[in-house]
């Protein structure tokens, strides 16, 4: 298949032309995306990259329908709508009850808590339909963390605090890709409040490293990569006082905190600072024994090669992604869930390089790993969308079985 390239300065003009149709300055055309003027005039000028996110901002803000008027074709084209997962109602009313913290009853044993967790985390990264196992546990899970909190005091009160933030994050985890964006801020800044009350470095550092994926989903690119970059740097000179267990998990947690910095800033068409930045997480999956994972954040030599991926796709150098993903397993990444959007990476990258055939195949091989990644993954939705009304014969019949599998809803 033919490499399609995406000229910035075409795109640029695009959008300039755009925004003057429906009479937007540049200056409340970029604060609606949650930059600066300068962000959009340099993109205008083409002077600068628009990331696939970014696009899919301004492709609202500027109320086109069809990604395509701004890019001229090449990447996914559709804006598609989030769908909501059917338990989302049952996690709202947990997470909105009083009850938690008004009942009159024995709190839960910490430790068995922990128990619980730690099973919802596994099945998580284990199952090909992790939000619906996890609709089934976090309701509980939330009313018995709040009720903990509020009932203990002294450490086990900060244990539970400690489990009480890391349950938000698994609500996170649920939450993201919905229709709910109410629900997600709730669950960050409550994440957040837990882990500051809780007085727990890593806590705190988990916390932030979530809410740093709120903040750049809505465009705050530059806040989250200096939130992420300021607590690992707060955590660089502990990691000299643990050894062992504690270690490894400081070192962990350093290193996710520079992931997040890197494909954050190559978003941003960085690429200097995105691959410095991998460089450092790269240093710390080395320093790992072999085989490590976090048991939920999935920190380890696998993750770090996926974020490479990643990275090269947002930086616009598909052929860079693919060659990276070359030297990655499937099996060497111990999460289902991981996988399955690994996929999702990879058909981003034969999209931007033309080859459909190619697209379709990562595509049905990330929904054979996990249906419900695909399902609630926007830019893999995007993708089926985009192939149904524009795809070729050979692939319109996997195309069109998996958009209806996934329900995608095509406009032909």
């Amino acid at each position: 298949m033919a490499h399609i390239e995406i000229d910035a300065a075409d795109v640029g003009r695009r959008i300039q032309r755009r925004r003057e149709q429906i009479g937007k300055s540049r200056a409340t055309v970029a604060g609606l995306c949650g930059h600066g003027e300068s962000w959009l005039k340099k993109i205008e000028r083409g002077e600068r990259w628009v990331s696939l996110p970014e696009l899919y901002r301004l492709g609202a803000v500027l109320e086109v329908r069809d990604l395509s008027e701004l890019t001229g074709g090449g990447i996914p084209s559709m804006i598609t709508a989030r769908p909501t997962h059917p338990d989302l109602p049952t996690v709202r009313d947990a997470m909105m009850s009083v009850d938690a913290v008004t009942a009159d009853r024995e709190p839960a044993d910490v430790t068995d808590l922990r128990r619980q967790l730690d099973d919802a985390w596994r099945t998580w990264h284990t199952s090909p339909t992790q939000r619906s196992d996890a609709a089934d546990v976090l309701p509980g899970l939330i009313v018995d963390m709040r009720h903990a909190a509020r009932v203990y005091d002294g450490t086990e009160r900060r244990r539970a605090l400690t489990l009480l933030s890391e349950t938000y994050h698994l609500a996170q985890a649920y939450l993201a890709w919905q229709s709910s964006p109410e629900l997600l801020w709730m669950s960050t800044d409550r994440a957040l409040t837990a882990a500051e009350q809780a007085d727990d470095m890593l806590a705190l550092a988990s916390a932030v490293w979530y809410y740093a994926h709120a903040v750049r989903a809505v465009g705050e690119g530059e806040r989250a990569t200096e939130m992420v970059v300021t607590m690992a740097e707060q955590i660089e000179p502990r990691l000299e006082r643990f050894d062992g267990p504690d270690f490894v998990e400081h070192l962990a947690m350093w290193g996710t905190l520079y992931l997040c910095a890197a494909l954050t800033v190559a978003r941003a068409g960085d690429s200097g600072d995105a691959w410095r930045y991998w460089d450092r997480a790269d240093s710390a999956a080395r320093r790992l024994p072999d085989g490590y994972a976090h048991p939920w954040h999935m920190f380890g030599r696998a993750n770090v090669d996926l974020y490479g991926v990643s990275i090269a796709v947002e930086l616009n150098h598909p052929e860079e992604a693919l060659r990276r993903a070359q030297d990655i397993r499937l099996s060497s990444i111990p999460s289902r869930e991981r996988r399955a959007r690994h996929l999702i990476e990879l058909a981003r990258g034969y999209h931007r390089d033309g080859d459909q055939l190619g697209t379709v195949n990562m595509l049905k091989q990330s929904y054979e790993v996990s249906p419900e990644v695909l399902r609630y993954n926007v830019i893999g939705r995007a993708m089926l969308r985009d192939l149904v009304r524009k795809g070729r014969a050979s692939v319109r019949d996997d195309v069109e079985r998996l958009a209806e599998e996934t329900g995608v809803l095509v406009d032909v």
